[in-house]
């Protein structure tokens, strides 16, 4: 009489544990190199001795095995399941090594690429082995070429550097795949503590001369060999409410390199030198007045004493016809420290349409001042008188007139007796220029 024989049963009792434990410990671990071999393990002959018969196409077998692990041989390195019949990853979800670097799945029966998210817990894994792999063969299920696998394993395991005995390019990755970036905190204004005095005086001084008629006094502020730059950019399809306004002739002398390409016109809308530059902002630039609440400062460099800083802000042209067009302006400056004083070197001008909220916020401040504004217009109403009697005294007694007094005193920190001995210092050497004294 013949009957069936049951097969081996795939997980193991608690009276056989210990002793695969034990097993592994002593013929399968490596306690030097931190090496757990578990290939080949179905025709281990010592095992069937025992009556452990490893069926690692078994989820329960697998269960036991990755518990053990875990719970005692967790200090594993390199770990090798070569030669299994392993048939997917699905259990070693479970498997937590925290010092695992390399991992053999060589020879087994995996087929899908997928299996290998069930690893992604594994951050320290760098070395990996699927060679001999139904999924690595050119006619594999998914009809993926090699070259694609390695690039989708990568993509679900960026940290690993090689698959089988290949070497990886670092994954291209985004930071905020592995943790989120706090950013820092957006402050209002970036200037350095030295230089908060000199630009209120920039700021103060430059936009009263720009804001005037005719712009005359101007030439105190520019470098006899500054330039200048006019871009205007175009709005289109703005997420916000743009209050679009037309920018008439003005339009010809935007030196943006998005819609001028000849190099040659690029060249020619640059302004060299101080008499083309005051002749740009006379002549063809319209007459503006700047809200200074909205203004916002930030330094770049202060480097070889060179000033390098943006302003950003708002103004109205108050010259045209066409309702008092309100610009949203970005200006770059580039100041260096002369023998004459702090000039202008170069002038960058950005220009864009203001959204209806700037416009609707810079009506309401025009009319209705806040409290703190007109708390801290209070609080420099003392100091602007001081020095405005300090500059009518200077340019009395030098005899220079008031904007070339105003950037003397200004370069020597408000200093009065400072900059009487640099004043005198450099008449003596003739390097004071003669429009300093020109008073009409």
């Amino acid at each position: 009489m013949v009957g069936k024989v049951s097969a081996p049963i795939p997980s193991m009792d608690e009276d056989l544990r210990p002793h695969f434990k034990d097993y592994l410990l002593s013929r399968r671990f490596n306690q030097q190199t931190l090496q757990l071999d578990l290939s080949n393990l179905a025709k281990d002959e010592e095992l069937s001795s025992l009556g452990i018969f490893p069926q690692f196409n078994k989820h329960a077998f697998i269960r036991d095995v990755v518990d053990i692990i875990n719970k005692d041989i967790h200090m594993t390195r390199q770990l090798d399941l070569g030669s299994n019949n392993i048939m997917n990853l699905y259990e070693f979800r479970n498997l937590h090594l925290n010092n695992l670097v390399q991992l053999s799945f060589a020879s087994n029966q995996l087929k899908n690429v997928d299996d290998f998210d069930n690893l992604q817990h594994l951050s320290q894994l760098v070395h990996i082995y699927i060679k001999n792999n139904p999924l690595t063969l050119s006619n594999n299920k998914s009809n993926n070429s090699i070259d694609n696998i390695i690039s989708i394993i990568q993509q679900k395991l960026p940290q690993l550097k090689r698959i089988d005995d290949i070497d990886l390019k670092p994954a291209i990755r985004f930071a905020t795949d592995i943790q989120t970036i706090t950013l820092p905190k957006s402050l209002p204004h970036c200037v350095p503590h030295d230089m908060q005095g000199f630009i209120t005086q920039f700021i103060e001084q430059f936009y009263r001369l720009f804001d005037t008629y005719g712009r005359s006094e101007l030439h105190a502020c520019y470098h006899d060999l500054c330039m200048l730059s006019l871009c205007i950019t175009k709005v289109e399809d703005a997420h916000v409410p743009i209050r679009q306004y037309k920018y008439g002739s003005l339009l010809s002398e935007s030196r943006n390199l998005q819609f001028v390409a000849d190099n040659n016109k690029r060249i020619s809308l640059l302004r060299h030198g101080k008499t083309a530059v005051l002749d740009f902002l006379r002549v063809k630039f319209p007459l503006t007045k700047h809200d200074g609440n909205s203004f916002h400062v930030d330094f770049i460099s202060t480097a070889n004493n060179r000033a390098i800083f943006t302003i950003n802000g708002l103004y109205k042209e108050v010259d045209q016809d066409t309702n008092n067009p309100i610009r949203c302006f970005q200006r770059t400056f580039t100041c260096a420290s002369t023998t004459t004083g702090i000039l202008i070197v170069a002038d960058h001008i950005m220009l864009s349409s203001a959204t209806d909220a700037q416009i609707s916020k810079m009506t309401h401040s025009s009319t209705t001042p806040s409290s703190s504004t007109q708390s801290s217009n209070n609080t420099n109403t003392n100091i602007d008188i001081q020095n405005q009697q300090m500059i009518e005294k200077f340019s009395q007694q030098s005899g220079m007139n008031i904007e070339y007094s105003t950037l003397c005193l200004q370069q020597n920190n408000w200093n009065y007796n400072k900059a009487a001995e640099v004043f005198l210092d450099l008449q003596n050497k003739n390097q004071i220029p003669p429009a300093a004294f020109n008073k009409s």
